[in-house]
């Protein structure tokens, strides 16, 4: 299944459960049954700033279907960021996001003080 959805490029037409109209232009003809053909999903508030920093791929993105994200809406940016800022930003991280206070120092390289870095 993976290897057709990579190759799909646009579904024409489809037919209701157990109907079946013969394609005679070579199109290929892909039995779902069982399974569900949905659009890719769009997830319009992600709370990622700081996370995309050690997770590039927000697994918990594609684990859940979701295909585009709206990345950078949630108010809370890492960057930019002076060292002596960045205490204050774990913990408010650790309050707003839930997670632990030594969780961004684990998973960021402050290697940044500006945007352009």
């Amino acid at each position: 299944m993976e290897d057709l959805l990579s190759d799909l490029i646009c579904i024409e037409h489809w037919d209701d459960p157990g109907e079946h109209e013969e394609q005679g232009d070579g199109a290929e003809v892909v039995d779902l049954t069982g399974l569900v053909l949905a659009p890719g999903f769009i997830d319009p508030h992600t709370h990622y700033n700081a996370q995309i920093l050690w997770d590039g791929e927000l697994t918990p993105t594609s684990w859940h279907s979701i295909t585009t994200v709206i990345y950078g809406n949630c108010g809370l940016g890492v960057a930019p960021l002076r060292p002596d800022q960045r205490g204050t930003m774990g913990s408010t991280l650790e309050n707003v996001e839930g997670m632990s206070r030594e969780m961004p120092d684990a998973g960021i390289e402050w290697s940044f003080e500006t945007f352009p870095e």
